[in-house]
């Protein structure tokens, strides 16, 4: 194989690594791995096939493409300090902006897929949205490339907008997954099997796709059931972390949907 397609991963958390375990079965290599825990780069080499570097700075031998996965915080301090004008600099951030990495180098670009990545569960790139940004069409044509290799769909966004779609993931995403917790903690309280919940959780997610969430809206909330809205909260009398934010989400579905 030729030095070409030879990628150097920087950060080993779930996105990184996944990305980088589906680029592997295709033609791409990986000439090395570097993670603030040792550990974390020892097991995401192993996983690669590649060695596991002790200073991020020592670009490996071959490395075409280096791509960037790290907390927001890190990615801005790795673009203060690393230098590698010879190479393609990728990062994969919802919300930091491209521009940042031309500090690294005059080719970059971003990956950024719309997913949620965990160590213990497997996610398939094949359709799935991606959103990319490159410096020049060369790097664009690249990445293009590298997408194409996973099955994913590549589109172009820029920096702007790319932050915009990172904060409404974090309300579809991590705020649906902190409500679902806080169900799961009344439903524990009772000793009621959380299992209850799944047939409801999916065909809320599905209901919202399919009409939109603003013709799903359902619940107490919406009617103004003031009756049903004070019980629920005197069930919650005792609990710190559900009942402010069922006041508030009260408040506002009634405010939004124009029955206070």
């Amino acid at each position: 194989m030729s030095d070409k397609n030879k990628i150097y991963l920087i950060g080993a958390g779930n996105l990184g690594l996944h990305l980088a375990k589906a680029l592997k079965k295709t033609s791409y290599e990986f000439t090395g791995v570097f993670s603030r825990q040792p550990q974390n780069a020892s097991m995401a080499a192993e996983i690669l096939q590649c060695k596991a570097v002790d200073n991020l700075y020592n670009i490996p031998d071959n490395t075409e493409i280096i791509i960037i996965s790290v907390p927001d915080s890190i990615l801005i301090e790795i673009a203060k300090k690393l230098k590698a004008p010879e190479h393609i600099v990728i990062h994969t951030s919802g919300s930091v902006e491209m521009n940042i990495l031309k500090q690294i180098s005059p080719a970059y670009g971003v990956i950024y897929p719309l997913q949620t990545f965990s160590k213990k569960r497997e996610i398939s790139f094949n359709n799935l949205d991606v959103f990319v940004e490159a410096s020049d069409n060369n790097v664009l044509r690249k990445i293009y490339n590298m997408l194409n290799s996973i099955g994913a769909n590549p589109h172009l966004l820029n920096s702007e907008k790319r932050a915009i779609l990172h904060l409404a993931a974090v309300f579809a995403c991590n705020y649906t997954n902190f409500m679902i917790y806080n169900a799961e903690k009344i439903l524990e309280k009772y000793s009621i099997p959380r299992e209850y919940l799944y047939p409801l959780i999916k065909e809320t997610v599905l209901k919202a796709i399919e009409k939109g969430a603003r013709d799903s809206q359902t619940g107490p909330a919406i009617r103004g059931d003031k009756i049903i809205i004070d019980k629920h909260l005197k069930l919650l009398s005792d609990n710190k972390l559900a009942k402010p934010i069922y006041e508030l989400l009260s408040s506002l579905i009634l405010k939004e949907f124009g029955k206070d």
